[in-house]
Parts: C-alpha cells; structure tokens; sequence
C-alpha cells in the first residue's frame, strides 16, 4: 500500500484539538484518502477505504478528524523498536544500530538504556578471573551477549573484579583504588578514598536496584572490613573473636559512611570471607570459610548470621532461585540397580553428580538437581543459577550450562582445574554509570 511515510499514527481534530476514538485494522489494503471529513449527520463508525475503521467513544461528541495511515511494514518496525528492544542484552541492541538512522538515535537515547536497565535482567554470562591476571568473559550465548573489552583495559589500571550486579561491575587495583564500571558501555568512575583501612580480606557488596524515577544508576558498594585488632585467645582459631565493621558508599552522596552496626563475636569462625557478597532483596550475604553467612541489612544497618549446611566448602556457592536466598553444594549420590552377569541377577553401585538446592533461613534442603553431563564427568563448582531452569557448573576443566528440565549440558568455556578462578554472573546491560569524566554510551561490538 503506497502510503504516507509517517512512522505512527496521527488522530488530530481539524478545529486544534485532540480526541479519543477507538480504531482497529482491516484486512483490506486498498489506497484511499488520507483524510476524511466526519459532520454530525454522519454515523458513528465509518469505513476507510485504507484498511481502517475508527469508531467514535460515545463520551466524546462527533468532531472533524485528519488521519495519517503509516505502511503495514512500518508499523511493524516501530512495534518492535518501541516494544522488543528494550528486553535484548546490551550485544543484541548495540548491533542492532546499524538497523537505520533513526534505530541508531533511539538505542543511543538515554531514554532506551534506562528502559532496557529496567526490563533485561537475566544473567548473560560470568566473568572470570584468576589471580594475577586479566579478567575474563564466558557468555551464554556469545551471539547476543559479551563485552566489547573483557581485560576491562579501558579502565585506567589493572584491577581485580571483586563484584556485581546488574550490569555494574565493582573492581579494586593493586593500590586498593575502587571503580565501578559497566563494561557494556565502557563507562566508569573512580570512588573516593574510604574513611576506613580497608585491607585485602575486606569483603565487598554491590547493591544495584533499577529505578524507573532515575536514569542514572543508584548503587551503594557495601564493605565488611575485618578489624585489625581481631584476636585469639590462647592462639586457639576455634575461639578467635572476630570483629567485623561496615563501610557504606552512597552513589546519591558521593560519600562514604562508617555504619554504628558492628559484628563482635566467635560464631564466624574465622574471619576469612569466601569471595565477595551477593545482594538479594535488600540484604548482602557474605559466604565465610567458618560455614556460615554473614548478612547485612542495608536498609536498617543490621546484622546476623546464617547456617550453611553440612559438607559446605569451596566448591559450593550462594544463588538466588524463585527469589530467595540458597546455597548450591555439589554432591554425589548413589544407588543400586540389577545386571545381568552369566544368566545370574547382582547389584551394581551406579553414582551419579547432583547439585544439591539448600534454602530459607535455616538451609534446608529444597531440590536436587541432576546433572549427568557425560559419563565420568563429575561436578566440581557449582557457580550460579539462571532462573530456574539453568545451573552453570564446573565439570573438570569445562563450564557448562546445563539445562535442567532438558537434562542436557552445554559447553560454554574453560577453567582452572585448581579451583583458584574466581566466577561472577553478570547480566549484559546498558545501565547508566553518569559521572563527570567517563564518556557517553559507547557500543564497540
């Protein structure tokens, strides 16, 4: 239907006012006129002969109307760049310039990154790290997610990837310099010097919830600093007092704040933390190498401890699944099935690798996953869940996807067989980093 080249549809009242009517498309594809005139004798539906029919609301009286028809194809394509965009990893989008002039303004629009902040929030892929080294990126599917810069070389010296969330990423150099970046974008800054001594067992927390009342991103960077003066008695570790104190950086403030909250006490174990924190629902927990959680309320500067279950260690993990805090431990069940050997019925032992599911606040068990990846390939890490149906797993020197409702695993890259590696999700982002210094929104792929 050759149309007007309009890219929407325009209902404007020829006397300079706007009305309401209820319109919806007809198979016809027949060419008409563009503009039709409605008196108060006329009916109250008429036809278009371009394939439109527009019924008045019976709240509004009858008016004279001017309709502009964009081509079918058209709308097609602003169906889709006002309404599928927005939920496609930062990859997708960004290629996705190259669409039009008028795809490249819309993408590029701060508008969009804050829309696709909002609704794409599914972990795309891990970035990974071994000590002394670069940074790293493993995507789910490298065809629409990654990084256009995985060393994070863009920023302005080598760091250490200590946390995440959403598409923001928390990295602390060799001279203890803090930087929060989103790697999508390659956009950062530089925090400001703490007020504590923040030594290199500080664990970290990186809180970041999307607001749609905000374009830019409002993140605080959560500290549990292990005091120095931390002691034993008696140089027993099984009665050492661990005191630990929490430092807040307030992106709205630009500033760092000492919280009153302090945790004093042995049930830690050991002040040595598994990792960096992972923030849920308002609370950053921190896995401890004693077996316990130790978490902290943002809101209300609170603190407390959570049980892990037994047979906890390094090659488990925290994770998030329907939205509740759980702890992922790889183990290794067993069970006994009859063979057939020289006519005579026996038992053989058959083991098989699961991934054990512990949730609520006292970690009981709450699923068991199987993850039969091949023969012989024995779970080692579990990293993270992706909703509910996806668990990512370390097989010997492999991390795989592994799809648990398919029971199939997909390879989706390497790791260390030592277990030194650390691995972090991410979530492939355009989310804002706004501060004076780092540039606009830059797509490299």
């Amino acid at each position: 239907m050759e149309t007007s080249e309009t890219e929407r549809i325009v209902m404007e009242d020829l006397d300079g006012g706007f009305v309401l009517v209820d319109f919806e498309e007809t198979l016809a594809a027949n060419d008409g006129n563009h503009e039709e005139l409605l008196s108060d004798d006329d009916e109250d539906e008429l036809s278009y002969t371009n394939s439109v029919t527009l019924t008045l609301t019976p709240e509004f009286p009858r008016k004279r109307w001017a309709v502009n028809i964009p081509p079918r194809e058209q709308r097609i394509k602003d169906v889709i760049k006002l309404l599928v965009l927005t939920y496609l990893p930062a990859k997708s989008v960004c290629r996705f310039r190259a669409v039009s002039k008028d795809w490249n303004s819309w993408i590029s629009a701060p508008f969009f990154a804050h829309e696709q902040s909002l609704r794409f929030t599914k972990i795309s892929g891990l970035f990974s790290q071994f000590p002394g080294e670069n940074p790293s990126f493993t995507a789910l599917d490298w065809r629409s997610s990654g990084v256009p810069i995985p060393s994070l070389s863009f920023l302005p010296e080598r760091v250490e990837v200590r946390a995440t969330n959403g598409g923001l990423l928390c990295c602390r150099s060799h001279l203890g310099s803090y930087y929060i970046c989103n790697p999508a974008t390659k956009q950062w800054t530089k925090l400001p010097e703490p007020n504590m001594y923040h030594g290199p067992e500080t664990a970290l927390g990186l809180t970041f919830e999307p607001s749609p009342s905000s374009y830019s991103a409002n993140y605080q960077l959560v500290c549990a600093v292990v005091a120095a003066n931390s002691s034993t008695i008696d140089d027993d570790d099984e009665d050492r007092l661990v005191v630990v104190s929490f430092e807040v950086y307030s992106s709205r403030s630009g500033e760092w704040r000492v919280c009153d909250a302090m945790y004093c006490d042995g049930d830690l174990g050991t002040p040595e933390f598994v990792g960096d924190g992972l923030y849920l629902n308002g609370f950053v927990h921190w896995e401890t190498g004693g077996g316990k959680v130790l978490t902290f309320d943002v809101k209300n500067e609170d603190c407390g401890v959570i049980n892990l279950p037994l047979g906890h260690g390094p090659q488990g993990s925290l994770g998030v699944m329907n939205g509740e805090l759980c702890y992922l431990l790889p183990s290794i069940r067993g069970g006994e099935v009859d063979v057939e050997e020289e006519g005579d019925g026996a038992l053989q032992a058959i083991w098989s690798p699961v991934i054990e599911v512990y949730g609520d606040m006292d970690m009981k068990l709450k699923r068991v996953i199987n993850v039969n990846y091949g023969a012989g390939e024995f779970c080692g890490r579990a990293l993270a869940l992706v909703g509910d149906k996806v668990v990512i797993a370390v097989f010997g020197n492999k991390v795989v996807a592994y799809d648990v409702e398919a029971e199939k695993g997909e390879w989706i890259g390497n790791a260390r067989e030592d277990g030194f590696e650390k691995f972090l999700p991410y979530v492939n982002s355009l989310v804002d980093v706004k501060v004076a210094g780092s540039g606009d929104m830059v797509c490299a792929w």
